[in-house]
């Protein structure tokens, strides 16, 4: 274990303290602290049985085991469900994928330590979802809530792009496990084991800041607004082509749509012509990134290859899947380079192959819902609205990072996705939460001595 991740998980280990600490009165801080450790790293802390040399490629371990984001993320709803909120959580909608999850590893799969790890990580994302919907209930209290959030957005921003730089200088800090391989060498990979869970994850943050950026307290929207700009930073260090497209369909997207929904007009302010030049240059950096990775990766690190394999073979399996996290051990079997640890590189062709066609429909119900409740709340003048404009994009941004990788369902950024899904849900979900968090919002911009 390296210094690095020792460190981790001694501040893992001090704000789980804190956390469940009586002595802490500012409990507006800690769903903001959980999040930045959910979506700061994910280390192995636990395992439950002997993984002994065995090293595997998939959405999880060789073998079932406890990671931080799991542990935080257990503590997190613990620590909510103490607080019994005033609404509750819809998670009737996960239902009919647990029981099918239990069933299948029963009479389908088996119980194997590659299926069990599996199943515990497909398990910490629904608990992602939970913790991510509790945490927008838990913003809705107060702006100052909304702001330590947000505020803690902004830290993570602000780290990642300070631990990319020093990166890019050669500096050896959070250094990945592959350093050797073309694909991510001279990239920034923050404090993740991969560039490209970096820029998955910054991607993620903007999403769920996103929503803060007009219609709220002038303070929140000032951070919203600075971490969605400091993002191209660990965005273009990292070199992510797939998670810059999305980067740049996401704020498009919801430029678009609220210029239609007439949530702001464009100004030439001093904001716009400080903010300009710098978007250009990190633009120019990430630009030239892209056309560098081209000329050493123009097909992609062999995705044509790994998606000809799965659709190969798949028509065998392809209604019950082949157990999660067992495509590599599978499918390894009829191609050399699958066996070394190379699954399909797209997220529900991957899916599809591990836990079935039934499996993610069952675990993409919640998702239905959500999109069509995106639909019917995009007209709402609040938190709710936004939420729902937010969401769309965030659909389509998503799109090509999710069907041209596979690290997006991984046990180390599944949860932050999930808890990024339930957190939208929620505030699109709950139209009272809404309503109060965009009343309170106006409250506090008011001027003394003038109604709201």
């Amino acid at each position: 274990m390296t210094k690095s991740d020792l460190l981790l998980l001694a501040v893992v280990a001090v704000l789980t303290v804190v956390a469940l600490s009586p002595l802490v009165s500012y409990d507006k801080w800690v769903p903001a602290a959980a999040f930045i450790l959910i979506f700061s790293f994910a280390k192995p802390i636990y395992y439950f049985l002997d993984a002994g040399t065995a090293l595997h490629v998939g959405i999880a371990g060789a073998v079932p085991r406890i990671m931080t984001t799991g542990l935080v993320l257990l503590v997190m709803s613990g620590w909510f469900a103490l607080r019994r909120t005033r609404s509750g959580v819809n998670v009737v909608l996960f239902i009919p994928f647990l029981v099918y999850l239990i069933i299948a590893l029963s009479v389908i799969w088996g119980t194997n330590r590659l299926t069990l790890a599996g199943s515990l990580a497909l398990l910490m994302a629904v608990v992602g979802w939970y913790c991510g919907s509790k945490t927008l209930q838990h913003m809705a209290e107060e702006p100052a809530k909304s702001a330590a959030f947000v505020a803690a957005a902004f830290l993570f921003m602000v780290a990642q792009s300070v631990i990319g730089i020093l990166q890019t200088l050669g500096v050896d800090l959070f250094v990945p496990v592959i350093v050797d391989d073309d694909t991510v060498a001279g990239r920034a990979n923050g404090s993740f084991d991969h560039p490209a869970s970096l820029g998955k994850v910054v991607l993620l943050v903007c999403i769920l800041v996103l929503p803060f950026a007009v219609r709220t307290t002038r303070n929140i929207s000032v951070l919203s607004a600075a971490t969605l700009i400091l993002a191209s930073i660990p965005l273009a260090l990292s070199a992510g082509r797939a998670n810059m497209l999305g980067y740049a369909i996401l704020l498009v997207c919801w430029f678009l749509l609220s210029i239609n929904r007439r949530l702001f007009r464009v100004k030439l302010g001093a904001g716009l012509l400080i903010t300009t030049p710098i978007l250009l240059f990190v633009g120019w950096i990430a630009w030239t990134r892209v056309l560098e990775r081209n000329e050493t990766d123009p097909q992609g690190g062999g995705r044509e290859r790994f998606y000809n394999v799965a659709m190969q073979h798949l028509g065998e399996i392809w209604t019950y899947g082949v157990g999660p996290n067992s495509y590599v051990d599978y499918f390894g079997k009829f191609d050399r380079l699958t066996a070394v640890g190379w699954p399909v590189h797209n997220a529900p062709l991957l899916l599809v192959a591990e836990i079935g066609a039934v499996g993610l429909f069952l675990l993409c119900i919640p998702l239905m819902h959500s999109s069509f409740l995106a639909l019917s709340r995009l007209s709402d003048r609040n938190i709710s609205g936004d939420a729902a404009a937010v969401w769309v994009c965030a659909v389509i941004a998503l799109t090509p990072i999710m069907t041209t990788g596979w690290g997006l369902v991984n046990e180390s950024i599944f949860p932050a996705l999930m808890f990024t899904f339930g957190f939208l849900y929620q505030a699109m979900r709950d139209r009272n939460i809404a309503a109060a968090m965009s009343s309170a919002a106006e409250s506090y911009r008011a001027p003394a001595g003038r109604p709201s």
